[in-house]
């Protein structure tokens, strides 16, 4: 599970979490976070520049 943060600098706006519970936990103290697939994370690094 990959999660978008819009607050997280740009080297670290996509997060990776190996189960669930994680991002559900990190939601719960980033509330702008939303779930984005892998794909959907690579094509956004390549667009916006962020590694």
């Amino acid at each position: 599970m990959w999660l978008r943060d819009p607050d997280g600098e740009k080297n670290a706006r996509f997060l990776p979490f190996s189960t669930q519970e994680g991002a559900d936990a990190y939601r719960k103290e980033h509330p702008k976070t939303e779930p984005v697939s892998y794909a959907d994370a690579l094509k956004a690094v390549k667009k916006e520049g962020a590694a």
